[in-house]
């Protein structure tokens, strides 16, 4: 075989296994979920309870008000040790939520601090229930422990009126 043949082959032979390497799976501690995402988890009077669970194999990063006391220590991939929310941990983050057709509204610290949220990890937050009007969306911003935060790649994850209304109208049958 000629050199070109056979660079050829590993050529190919090498993207087959950087794509199986990438396999997103594989990148999910719960395959049938998304890596980061919010659920509903109890309505009490004008407030609606949601979580957000990091269902990545790596931390990710948000941006909250107070992280308190509720800290644990967490090795990052790289082997840096940072302070990392406690399971469930209830806090506030910073949120949007935006509407059609008009200027967005949310909850913004002015000494928010960066937090992270360690793999298979949630942590719980409210929102007023007047906040999620017709058509409107929520979504907290997040970054995986690779990235640089606030940098040019910018993650949301997101929790829409139509899900909460679905979600209250199924468990009040």
């Amino acid at each position: 075989m000629t050199r070109k043949t056979l660079a050829t082959i590993f050529l190919i032979a090498g993207s087959f296994a950087i794509c199986f390497a990438q396999d997103a799976t594989a990148v999910r501690l719960d395959t049938g979920k998304p890596h980061v995402y919010l659920a509903f988890e109890r309505a009490e009077g004008d407030l609606v309870w949601l979580r957000l669970r990091n269902n990545s194999r790596w931390a990710i990063n948000v941006q909250i008000e107070n992280p308190g006391s509720a800290l644990v220590s967490l090795q990052l991939t790289n082997g840096r040790m940072v302070n990392a929310l406690a399971d469930a941990a209830i806090v506030s983050p910073e949120y949007f939520i935006e509407q059609p057709d008009s200027v967005g509204t949310g909850q913004y610290w002015c000494t928010s601090s960066s937090s992270w949220i360690a793999p298979s990890s949630s942590i719980l937050f409210s929102v007023r229930r007047q906040d999620f009007r017709l058509a409107s969306q929520l979504s907290v911003r997040f970054f995986y422990e690779w990235e640089a935060m606030g940098g040019e790649v910018e993650h949301r994850i997101k929790f829409n009126e139509g899900t909460l209304r679905m979600v209250l109208q199924a468990r009040s049958n």
